[in-house]
């Protein structure tokens, strides 16, 4: 099983601002869930994070994600694989098939900003969102670095 962040019937931009996430099996039944996570917050985060355990993904394919998320999902046993932006669920999951989805690399993550914002999350979820970063020192966080010579450009639509 795979999930999909979806915006529009094609891969979304932002994994957790999705409309809602496909969550696909090998055989290519899909079933759709509204993605928790609109609600913003890292109790919301936690829900969409649960959410894809609870489907049983063994991977998710995303064309951006923070840093924080990726090393949860990491952590929980689910692979991330970068997936190229304006794909269908279902010519994703064909990729997915394909081995022709890569492991999204770390240094390709977004920072996770707002957890920065919020001194490492003590703040705004009042402790209990799971994130980890509830003592005194900081997350120190890597730069957004593009993997080199990625390029999915054979794969986009026409």
């Amino acid at each position: 099983m795979i999930a999909i962040p979806v915006g529009r019937d094609r891969l979304a931009a932002h994994f957790t601002r999705c409309q809602e996430l496909a969550f696909v099996n090998v055989d290519g039944a899909e079933k759709r869930q509204a993605n928790p996570a609109l609600e913003g917050g890292c109790a919301a985060k936690k829900a969409m994070l649960n959410l894809i355990k609870r489907e049983g993904a063994v991977a998710v394919v995303v064309d951006q994600i923070g840093q924080r998320l990726y090393g949860k999902l990491k952590a929980a046993g689910i692979q991330v694989l970068q997936g190229p932006r304006g794909l269908a669920p279902d010519a994703l999951v064909a990729l997915w098939r394909q081995g022709a989805l890569e492991a999204m690399p770390e240094s390709a993550t977004n920072r996770s900003l707002q957890h920065e914002k919020k001194g490492g999350c003590g703040g705004g979820c009042g402790g209990g969102c799971g994130c980890g970063g509830h003592d005194s020192a900081p997350a120190r966080l890597s730069p957004v670095v593009k993997p080199a010579g990625f390029t999915i450009s054979a794969l986009k639509p026409r």
